[in-house]
């Protein structure tokens, strides 16, 4: 496509506002929502990994009626239809870009790519998808088994600074493993917290803290009543994490 002799190109985008607030919780268009999330992974059930646009509005639309507004695209970049589907539905989105880092799950795993990779992959995922206004949040991992090694702090840096160079508007975050640990994030993984929630309220229930202003939301799960112990220590982002009974 081209104007006056120039190429341009012809782009989709939506208008919206929002904000994570301490006080407030999550604002978006200036009313306060509360965040019912899930992680969805990358398959379409029997049909298998290859995407179909079909299923994937599909797919959007069944976790839209089952109550959910808010979606971790696990682990890794979704597709185009997946996302033109949560912006049309009204479904939000954290855009996830990997699974582990540096320490090996399985053979040949992005674990060996990682350092010469990570940077071109997150542009290529940040660049293709920031004009989704269904994104709220960008993820930079989830099953980081590494993560009470100090060199996560380095590895978060690298992968946070990669995606600022593509996109300042949105924050990122990393969705934690449910350990019973003390987790160490440093500067760019998460805000410190400690929470010990004692209740029969059902565990699926977010418990918003605040810690320097910051908010940190904890949500644990189990089907009984119980204690939770989380301690997540480092520097300025909210972390939201699962946890289950001590």
């Amino acid at each position: 496509m081209s104007l006056n002799g120039k190429k341009s190109e012809s782009v989709h985008f939506g208008v919206r506002s929002f904000s994570f607030d301490a006080e407030n919780g999550f604002i978006l268009n200036g009313k306060k929502v509360l965040l019912n999330g899930a992680c969805v992974h990358h398959d379409d059930g029997a049909i298998g990994a290859m995407a179909f646009d079909a299923a994937e509005i599909r797919k959007v639309r069944l976790m839209k009626d089952a109550g959910f507004n808010l979606i971790r695209t696990s682990h890794n970049p979704t597709t185009r239809a997946f996302l033109d589907a949560c912006d049309s539905i009204g479904m939000l989105v954290i855009g996830e870009a990997f699974d582990g880092w540096r320490t090996q799950k399985t053979a040949h795993d992005y674990s060996e790519l990682i350092d010469s990779c990570y940077r071109e992959d997150i542009h290529a995922m940040v660049l293709r998808d920031r004009n989704h206004p269904s994104i709220i949040s960008w993820s930079i991992g989830k099953e980081v088994i590494e993560r009470k090694e100090i060199r996560v702090v380095h590895t978060a840096k690298l992968l946070k600074n990669a995606i600022l160079e593509c996109d300042a508007t949105r924050p990122v975050t990393e969705a934690a493993i449910p350990c019973n640990v003390t987790i160490t994030g440093g500067a760019t993984l998460m805000a410190a917290a400690s929470a010990d929630l004692k209740d029969t309220e059902p565990y699926t229930t977010p418990r918003v803290t605040t810690w320097k202003g910051r908010a940190i939301i904890v949500i644990r799960s189990g089907n009984k009543a119980g204690t939770a112990k989380v301690s997540v220590k480092g520097g300025n982002l909210a972390v939201m994490a699962s946890v289950k009974e001590e």
